[in-house]
């Protein structure tokens, strides 16, 4: 199609305060008849600090249908369809913590089965004959005077990001009565012990449980893995299973109970290791296999999005023969359903195809976003909701991809997404060149994804979409090190960051140039969080081509790091090579603090205030050097908020960020 007469007409651009209109669907759960698929709705609430989001369980007929809302909150979650069909269990808060309600399936008045002090955990497990919910919840109390708040610790692993300092207690496994004329009565505690529990599994029969932990501190601590075991019903002592390195979730028991499939993998590259589907046998002698060995692809969704929220991860799928297991698997910048034998010799079958992202999936029901859309719910190519009409009111960006030769021997994906304000054709493509654009008319801003082993892709954008709406192109790329392009190109980036993910980066900016002629490349804007923001400090600190740069959430002293980020002291196991007392050099080499001077960009320096993985303290340093240096910066610190603030933090948070982060970039690049 044409341009010209085909030319969109900009009728409102998009907003940071749009955040409070979308509708984020999440968490599909299939009902035992096949027949209608509930999930949960989400928004972000304005004003309320104390809840700032309010979620509601819905359904819809996979044949296709009218919606149907089954509660109305303020605060449910993680529904789960008993086996019989007859009730919809689901976590829900009415003022009294976390509990476990329950719904008839023909609907009614939702009525609780936990009164428990402290509430509950993990979403809720039916037993096979739905009379009894599994679930985990913390047990036990803090060690010491009652009247002193003094925090001792002894292990390594003391905090997380998120949770924050933690308080010695541990998640156990309970079982309550699915029968709502007994909500007082108090869960039975099925496990014990100085470590957490999680990802409980009933097998077929009833007769068992199985989840993943490891009793070892030393080995949970420092290889952050876990191992599976397995439980008499009523209780007892815990039967390991596994006894492979790396981490395991997501258990799934087989039709006939002989097998357990779970996500995993067994860190032979530490993080930049691809997770795969493996299958182990509780009663026999065979192996733990993997059944994925294919690497061009790991399994789990990868692809980032600030436009989603709750829900559980996608954790594997029996078909109802046994003869397959289901999951999803970022693939490039996509991620797909695939099916692979549980047989000798395992075969993968890939499902979907085609742009976008699925995030979530239950029998034949998915999830789907792409760059236009934050998800929606199909079944067989039906599409099931609609949940943000109001965007096609709005002219959004739709992302150009093209692929560009990496820094070693392989080519890499990169996108450029244009300004709403350019010519573009009715479906929102552009030409290259623009009829009508200016060479060297529009700034850009250069995106990096955390990680660095995680990816970009077809995915909905919010931060993306506002840059585009406020007349900015926006490049962004998967250099290496990044997800879903096998593991070889995952690990470019062990030992070496600042080195081959740099120049990658670098070149897709020169590649992205050459396509885009009417992008400025004298106003360039770089901008990234986590990883991200580790590289947009080590790009200034490297190149002048970047008339501003704003950091979120980063690093700029892998010395420090080690000892203060709540999982900076793998790192030297997974992605820096030696202890820094041991090899100061090593860890200063790829620290952008010593490179500070070199800095020309005025920069924007974004914190969260209770990140534990991108500590406070790294953008501290960063902010007082560059200022002691007489060169221009801003530090803004948020409060309250984890290194997951984009995504899930405080809606005013997240607002303010947003325009915080558009308005530096007006400032020093004049959109």
């Amino acid at each position: 199609m044409g341009l010209g007469k085909e030319r969109l007409q900009v009728a409102r651009r998009l907003t940071a305060n749009d955040l409070y209109r979308f509708r984020w669907i999440s968490d599909p759960q299939t009902a035992p008849d096949g027949r209608r698929v509930a999930y949960v709705v989400t928004w972000a609430e304005r004003g309320d600090r104390m809840h700032p989001y309010h979620s509601e369980i819905w359904s819809v007929p996979l044949a296709g249908g009218d919606p149907v809302r089954l509660t109305t909150g303020p605060r449910d979650r993680h529904p789960r369809w008993s086996p019989d069909g007859r009730s919809l269990a689901f976590i829900g808060s009415r003022g009294h913590g976390d509990q476990i309600f329950s719904l008839p399936a023909g609907g009614g008045e939702a009525q609780p089965l936990t009164a428990r002090g402290g509430g509950v955990g993990s979403p809720p497990v039916w037993s096979p004959d739905s009379t009894a919910i599994l679930f985990t919840a913390k047990a036990g109390l803090p060690p010491g005077p009652d009247d002193s708040d003094v925090r001792i610790y002894t292990r390594i692993r003391y905090k997380h990001d998120g949770v924050g300092l933690f308080d010695h207690r541990h998640h156990q496994l309970f079982v309550t009565a699915a029968r709502v004329d007994r909500p007082t009565v108090e869960p039975r505690q099925l496990t014990a012990g100085d470590w957490d529990k999680a990802d409980p599994a009933w097998s077929p029969d009833g007769t068992r449980i199985a989840f993943t932990g490891e009793p070892d501190p030393d080995r949970s601590d420092l290889e952050r893995g876990a191992e599976i075991f397995t439980i008499p019903a009523g209780g007892g002592e815990p039967a390991r299973i596994t006894d492979i390195r790396g981490p395991k979730s997501d258990l799934a028991w087989s039709p006939d109970g002989r097998r357990i499939a779970y996500i995993g993998h067994d860190a032979h590259l530490h993080g930049a290791t691809n997770a795969g589907i493996w299958l182990v046998a509780p009663d026999s002698r065979e192996p733990t296999r993997l059944l994925t060995p294919d690497t061009t692809f790991t399994v789990g969704d990868q692809v980032g999005s600030d436009a989603r929220a709750g829900g559980s991860r996608p954790g594997p799928e029996w078909s109802a023969d046994g003869r397959e297991v289901h999951f999803l698997a970022t693939i490039g910048g996509t991620v797909h359903l695939f099916a692979v034998t549980a047989d000798a010799s395992p075969a993968v079958r890939q499902l979907t195809h085609g742009r976008g992202a699925l995030y979530g999936f239950s029998g034949p029901a998915v999830l789907l976003s792409d760059p236009q859309n934050p998800g929606d719910l199909y079944a067989e190519d039906r599409r099931l909701t609609d949940m943000n009409p109001w965007l096609r009111d709005l002219s959004l960006s739709v992302p150009q991809p093209f692929t560009f030769q990496g820094a070693g021997d392989w080519t890499s994906d990169g996108w450029i997404m244009p300004p709403v304000t350019a010519a573009v054709d009715a479906e929102g493509h552009a030409g290259t060149p623009w009829p009508g654009a200016v060479p060297g008319s529009h700034p850009a801003v250069l995106e990096i994804h955390g990680g660095p082993h995680s990816s970009y892709g077809e995915a909905f954008s919010l931060e993306f979409q506002l840059l585009s709406a406020a007349g900015y192109a926006v490049l962004y790329c998967n250099p290496c090190g990044s997800c879903g392009y096998g593991e070889g190109f995952a690990s470019q980036t062990r030992m070496d960051w600042g080195g081959r993910d740099y120049r990658e980066i670098m070149g897709f900016v020169d590649a992205a140039l050459r396509r885009a002629p009417w992008v400025d490349p004298a106003r360039l804007g770089v901008t990234g969080g986590s990883y991200g923001g580790f590289m947009t400090n080590w790009i200034v600190g490297h190149t002048d081509r970047f008339r501003a740069a704003v950091t979120d959430r980063s690093t700029c002293n892998r010395m420090n790091h080690w000892g203060t980020g709540d999982i900076g002291y793998i790192w030297q196991d997974s992605e820096f090579e030696g202890f820094p007392f041991d090899a100061p050099d090593n860890y200063l080499r790829h620290s952008p603090l010593m490179f500070v001077r070199n800095v020309t960009a005025p920069i924007l320096i974004l914190q969260c205030e209770n990140d534990y993985r991108g500590t406070t303290e790294q953008g501290e340093q960063w902010f007082v050097a560059l200022r002691r240096l007489g060169k221009t910066a801003e530090f803004v610190r948020f409060p309250d908020e984890s290194h997951g603030m984009p995504r899930s933090g405080q809606p005013r948070h997240r607002v303010e960020r947003l325009e915080r982060l558009v308005g530096w970039f007006d400032r020093f690049l004049g959109a």
